[in-house]
């Protein structure tokens, strides 16, 4: 029986290393809502202070979490929730502890989508002497997210798989090795600081809840944040989107601006939101389930090109009062073919925030390092540099800027590139976000974290989007492809939380003219094949733009369907989406595209002008005169991790750029057009 049990762990746990370092697992599924057990302890005390927060119009504040337990362990955490009642009735045992209003009902019946889970810390992490003296404090940051907020202490149930590698790892020596089969080498796993017994609590049992705190508010919950600008269907024309906690029942939503020292008009906005019951699946339709609130957009028309306009989002209550945000500005865009300085800034991947605190290196020895996927033809010999360099690549990190590890090690560069395009927001004009957006992978709460990050951006340059796999994909949903990344959400948050100049807002395709710039963003998501709707537009978009007017021509989608040389393109033969270039290139060489973008792949790759894989140009890197090819550029590694998997350079090498800097790619046009990539 022991042996039993100890195989099928062990396969658990396995098979959770691989989803979570090579695949990228989503963190909150790793706690087991839906299997809590109530453990409630009197001589435990968890309390949380400010009570009240965003006093000044704050979006963003810090709690501090004071701890006693009488009963301390080392598979302690603490949760934080959004107290938002359930529509429906308790059905079983209710507890409320210290006159909360998060009710938690016991299984097998728990409500588990009326309590989302936002993000969580194991109390030791960052309380050495927590298990000796049974007191902690703990900091979280937390953003306005239209509830008040609950920190949960819990007991074991929750896998701490994303916390076995700490902070920056070095190598004592090289691990040692063995194959697997004849494709992949097998790095030999030995579990350290867990052993099989604690693996069993993490893994295989139920959470047990021991205390619940005191409520936080924020002073209004249902403030309008996060706005999000982007192009209209007109050159000339900008939308405003923004999310509150108003229906228009009770507010009517408007967007107040104008000209910088002018005259102020108001614009009314619309508003739409989405239903549990519009996810295909779970985790989005159970126990990831978080309501949106209201997404509201305006559309702001008629404007003077390069002009400097002052917005706020504004709500008329039924009493006559109203609500304001704070006041923003942007510049407008240029006249299409307007020969001046442009300056677009396109990546795709980025996720959520990976926190800068610092922690010491660990030192992995021998046969210390998880189970993961390389291909034995790597001539890797025995060199120390060579694991080291793969440590660095796979080390743990903290997810949030509070130090959370909601988010582990699979996005390690998104902070790092929000900050940095924060920092450079005066040298770019609009953004391009090419898929894979928060990675919430059926999550929904992280859509609000995700437009809380990139509000510095969005709500100062127009901030474009295009639909990945972890936005849309479900089975049997009308996706183009059948797998599981969209955690159930099957495009629906993606498609109403941000605002794109689409005709359908389903079919996420659509085209965007920025001065010298004509855009054609595809779905890659939807079937963008010879015959199919997609294509047509797509042949529609190259062929409708007047190149005496605007000579740029881009073409840009989540998946690569150009060129790559990522291994898993490699191993299927078409480095790229299988039949990507035999349905696309000959519209590219056409119309003459001079630049296709892709992101998916964690990397950044560019060829050289290239045509039915053949290099066009003899140069490597200026090119100019007639260029009887498309330069095709791979910027999806912005945020999420690298591919373990390196890229097989003996077929592709001689075509091909890579580095694995994590960064963004900054397209500018002045009398010429230049590309280049922006590490971070």
């Amino acid at each position: 029986m022991w042996v039993v049990l100890f195989w099928t762990v062990l396969n658990f746990f396995f098979s959770g290393l691989v989803d979570g370092f090579v695949l990228g697992e989503q963190p909150l599924s790793k706690i087991a809502i839906h299997r809590i057990t109530l453990g409630l302890s009197n001589s435990t005390s968890i309390r949380a202070s400010p009570i009240l927060l965003g006093s000044n119009g704050e979006d963003t504040e810090w709690v501090s979490v004071d701890l006693e337990h009488d009963n301390p362990s080392v598979g302690d955490w603490i949760g934080v929730f959004l107290l938002q009642t359930s529509t429906h009735p308790p059905v079983c045992r209710k507890a409320q502890n210290q006159k909360t209003r998060l009710h938690i009902y016991a299984q097998p019946q728990l409500r588990s989508h009326s309590m989302p889970v936002l993000q969580y810390k194991f109390v030791k992490d960052t309380n050495s002497g927590y298990t000796k003296t049974g007191k902690a404090s703990l900091k979280f940051q937390i953003i306005n997210q239209r509830a008040d907020f609950s920190f949960v202490l819990f007991s074991g149930g929750l896998s701490k798989v994303g916390s076995l590698l700490y902070c920056p790892l070095v190598f004592e020596s090289s691990p040692s090795s063995g194959f697997i089969d004849d494709s992949f080498l097998f790095l030999a796993f030995v579990e350290r600081n867990i052993d099989i017994e604690q693996m069993i609590e993490y893994l295989m049992l139920q959470p047990k809840l021991v205390a619940v705190s005191n409520s936080v508010s924020f002073a209004n919950p249902k403030a309008p944040l996060y706005p999000r600008l982007a192009l209209g269907k007109a050159w000339n024309e900008m939308a405003v989107t923004w999310t509150s906690g108003y229906n228009i029942d009770e507010a009517v939503p408007f967007v107040e601006w104008g000209l910088k020292g002018g005259h102020q008009k108001r614009s009314p906005a619309g508003t739409s939101t989405f239903h549990q019951n519009s996810m295909c699946g779970s985790p989005a339709r159970t126990v990831g389930w978080r309501d949106p609130g209201f997404i509201h957009t305006s559309f702001l028309k008629d404007l003077w090109p390069n002009a400097r306009y002052n917005y706020r989002m504004g709500h008329l209550l039924s009493n006559g009062s109203y609500v304001w945000s704070r006041s923003y500005s942007f510049r407008s865009s240029p006249f299409p073919g307007q020969d001046s300085l442009q300056r677009v800034i396109i990546f795709g991947d980025l996720g959520k925030l990976i926190s800068q605190e610092e922690c010491k290196p660990e030192v992995l020895r021998p046969s210390t390092l998880s189970m993961m996927y390389w291909p034995k033809e790597i001539d890797h010999g025995n060199s120390l540099a060579f694991w080291q360099k793969i440590a660095d690549q796979i080390g743990y990190y903290h997810a949030e800027r509070d130090g959370s590890n909601e988010y582990s090690n699979y996005q390690p560069g998104s902070l790092n590139t929000t900050d940095q395009l924060i920092k450079d927001l005066p040298n770019f004009d609009i953004v391009f976000h090419i898929g894979d957006l928060p990675y919430s992978n059926g999550y929904l709460s992280q859509w609000d974290q995700f437009t809380s990050q990139v509000e510095p951006m969005a709500s100062t340059v127009p901030y474009m989007v295009a639909s990945g796999n972890h936005e849309r994909d479900w089975p049997n949903s009308g996706s183009y492809y059948d797998g599981t990344d969209s955690g159930g959400e099957c495009g629906v948050p993606a498609e109403t939380t941000f605002y794109f100049p689409a005709k359908n807002r389903s079919k996420f395709w659509y085209s965007a003219d920025y001065g010298m710039f004509h855009f054609c963003v595809a779905d890659t998501e939807n079937d963008w094949r010879k015959g199919t709707e997609q294509y047509r537009f797509l042949e529609h978009c190259l062929a409708s733009v007047d190149r005496r007017k605007q000579p740029w021509l881009i073409f840009t989608g989540h998946r690569v369907l150009g060129y790559s040389s990522d291994f898993w393109y490699a191993l299927e033969g078409s480095y790229a989406e299988p039949g990507g270039r035999e349905n696309l290139q000959k519209l590219w060489q056409k119309y003459k595209v001079d630049i296709a973008l892709f992101g998916h792949v964690h990397n950044y790759e560019r060829t050289c002008p290239i045509y039915q894989n053949r290099c066009v140009n003899p140069e490597k890197s200026h090119y100019s005169g007639t260029v009887n090819g498309t330069i095709h550029i791979v910027v999806g590694g912005e945020g999420a991790t690298y591919p373990i998997s390196p890229m097989r350079r003996a077929v592709m090498g001689r075509y091909m750029i890579l580095s694995q800097s994590q960064g963004t790619t900054e397209m500018s046009r002045a009398v010429r057009m230049m590309a280049s990539l922006l590490a971070c």
